[in-house]
């Protein structure tokens, strides 16, 4: 695979960001309260390619969507998706099983249908 592996300590301290930011400030928020911030619900609006997106009825902050934009950018996500697109075989796979399982390397002796959710210890 042509990507470089994620690291697992690092994503692990991104997931564990995100996820104790959520809990401390977005959980226990109804998307009322949410939703009488206007600023943030400005924030949340875009228009890209003539469409227009609106995600503030989403229980959903902008440092949240900050947070996940750094988690894409330190586990390669759009480099990932480019090489399934180029046709590098499991690149796609391959993350999925880093990011969701936490696993550095997948067994390329198995088939791609195989591997890719199969977990050491789990």
């Amino acid at each position: 695979m042509e990507s470089t592996h994620i690291n697992v300590e690092a994503r692990n301290t991104l997931f564990k960001k995100l996820q104790d930011y959520y809990e401390k400030n977005v959980k226990s928020t109804h998307l009322r309260e949410l939703l009488k911030d206007e600023k943030r619900n400005n924030a949340l609006k875009i228009e890209l390619d003539n469409i227009f997106y609106d995600f503030s009825h989403e229980k959903l902050t902008v440092e949240t969507l900050d947070q996940l934009e750094g988690l894409v950018k330190d586990t390669h996500l759009f480099e990932r998706i480019e090489a399934m697109f180029r046709g590098v075989k499991n690149s796609f796979v391959f993350f999925l099983k880093e990011i969701l399982i936490g696993q550095n390397q997948c067994d390329r002796k198995q088939s791609s249908s195989s591997c890719c959710f199969k977990s050491k210890g789990r």
